[in-house]
C-alpha cells in the first residue's frame, strides 16, 4: 500500500515539477524581458529628448556663431540647463576650439571635444552623449556637443526590476500553489481507481471504481467498470471452458496411451520383420543389392561380394555395379528394358568380376515406384 502510495505522490511529483518548471520560466522571462524592455524603451525617449534639446540649440546659437555673439550662446545654454537631465553643454568652432560650455560637474571640457562619440553611453554608464554639428549655408561652422544624466533611467529601471521581481515571484507561487492543488484532486481519484486494480488482480472481480467527479476521470472509471464486466464474464466463460477442456485432456490422453501401446506393439513387429529381413539379406545365398538408376551402389550382401570377387564389402561399395558391364551401350540397354517392363525376372547377362574375368547369371529385378532404387537379385549361372 506504501509503494502504491509513493507511486502516485511520484506522478503528482512529476506532474507538479512540470507546470511549475513551466510557471518558472515564465516568472524568469518576464524578470528578464521587462526590465531590458524599459530600459530600452527609456533610452530612446532620452535619445528624442537629446536630439531635440540640441537641435533647439543649434538653431538658437547658430547665428552667435556667425557674429561671434557669446552672450546670445549664454542666454540659450541658461534656458537649456533649466532641464534637470543636463550636465553640459559644449559649443566648438570646427578646429577644436571651445567657444562657450556649461557644466554641472567639474570635467575635462577638452577632453570631451576630443573623445566625444556621437549616440552613446559614456564609459562609466552616468551619461548619454551626443554631438551635433553646427550648419550655415550648407557648411560646418562649429559643433554642440550634449551630455544627458542617467541617473533617473537608471533608477527607474532598478525599480521595474524589483517590481517585476516581485511579480515574477508571487506569480510562481500561485502557478505551484494552483498546480499542487489541481494534482492532488487528479491523483485522488485515480488513487482509487489502482486500489480497485489492486483488489481485482488479487482475484476479487465483484470490486468496481467509484468516482464522484464529472470529468475525464469519471469517463476513465465508467471504462474501467465496463472492461471489468467483460473480464469477469470471460472469466466465467473461461473457467467453463478449462473444465471441459480438462475432460478433452483426460480422454485424448486415454486414447493417446492405447494409440502409443498399439504403436509399440507395431514397431516391435517392424524390428522383428526387420531383422529377418536383414538376416536373410546377408545369409541369402544370392547376391542381393541395390542401386540407383546412374549405377552407384546403395547396399549389398556378402553373397555379392564373392560373386564380383571382392575382398570386403566396404570395397564393394566403392564400385559402381554400372562398370560390371562388358560396355556402356549394353549398360543403357539394360536399364531402357528395366525402364519399359519396370520388373525383370530370370533375365540372363553377362557380366564381369572386379578382376575382368566374365560370368553368365541369371537375374531378377524390379524399380520401386515411390524412390530412384533398383533391387537386384542374381543367381550365378
Amino acid at each position: 500500500m506504501e509503494k502504491r502510495a509513493s507511486s502516485f505522490i511520484s506522478i503528482r511529483s512529476k506532474l507538479s515539477l512540470l507546470i511549475s518548471l513551466f510557471v518558472a520560466a515564465i516568472a524568469l522571462f518576464m524578470y528578464l524581458y521587462f526590465p531590458q524592455r524599459i530600459a530600452h524603451t527609456e533610452m530612446d525617449a532620452l535619445a528624442r529628448k537629446a536630439r531635440s534639446i540640441s537641435d533647439m540649440i543649434v538653431f538658437s546659437v547658430t547665428p552667435a556663431i556667425v557674429f561671434d555673439d557669446t552672450t546670445s550662446i549664454a542666454e540659450t545654454f541658461r534656458s537649456a540647463k533649466q532641464s534637470k537631465d543636463v550636465e553640459y553643454l559644449i559649443v566648438s568652432d570646427t578646429s577644436g576650439n571651445v567657444i562657450l560650455s556649461y557644466s554641472r560637474a567639474l570635467i575635462n571640457i577638452q577632453k570631451i571635444v576630443i573623445t566625444h562619440a556621437d549616440n552613446s553611453v559614456s564609459e562609466e554608464r552616468q551619461l548619454y552623449e551626443l554631438t551635433t554639428p553646427i550648419m550655415f549655408r550648407n557648411h560646418t561652422i562649429g559643433f554642440l556637443y550634449t551630455g544627458l544624466s542617467l541617473r533617473e533611467i537608471e533608477e527607474e529601471i532598478i525599480e521595474s526590476r524589483n517590481t517585476i521581481a516581485l511579480v515574477s515571484i508571487i506569480v510562481f507561487l500561485i502557478g505551484v500553489i494552483a498546480v499542487f492543488s489541481i494534482s492532488s484532486a487528479v491523483t485522488r481519484n485515480l488513487r482509487g481507481i489502482v486500489d480497485t486494480v489492486d483488489k481485482i488482480a488479487h482475484g476479487n472481480l465483484l470490486q468496481r471504481a467509484n468516482v464522484h467527479s464529472n470529468d475525464e476521470v469519471k469517463d476513465l472509471a465508467n471504462t474501467f467498470n465496463t472492461m471489468v464486466d467483460n473480464l469477469s464474464t470471460a472469466y466465467n466463460e473461461l473457467s467453463t471452458m478449462n473444465r471441459q477442456l480438462e475432460q478433452r485432456v483426460e480422454e485424448r490422453t486415454h486414447e493417446l496411451k492405447l494409440e502409443i501401446n498399439e504403436r509399440k506393439r507395431a514397431e516391435l513387429v517392424l524390428r522383428e520383420s526387420e531383422e529377418r529381413y536383414r538376416k536373410f539379406f546377408e545369409e541369402d545365398l544370392t547376391a542381393d543389392f541395390i542401386i540407383t538408376s546412374n549405377g552407384t551402389l546403395h547396399s549389398c550382401n556378402p553373397a555379392y561380394v564373392r560373386l564380383f570377387g571382392f575382398a570386403s564389402q566396404e570395397e564393394a561399395m566403392k564400385i559402381p555395379f554400372s562398370s560390371f558391364f562388358p560396355t556402356q551401350e549394353q549398360w543403357q540397354i539394360y536399364l531402357q528394358e528395366l525402364s519399359q517392363k519396370k520388373k525383370l525376372e530370370y533375365h540372363e547377362l553377362e557380366l564381369r568380376r572386379n578382376d575382368g574375368t566374365s560370368i553368365y547369371a541369371i537375374l531378377n529385378a524390379h524399380r520401386e515406384s515411390d524412390t530412384d532404387e533398383i533391387i537386384h537379385y542374381i543367381f550365378d549361372d
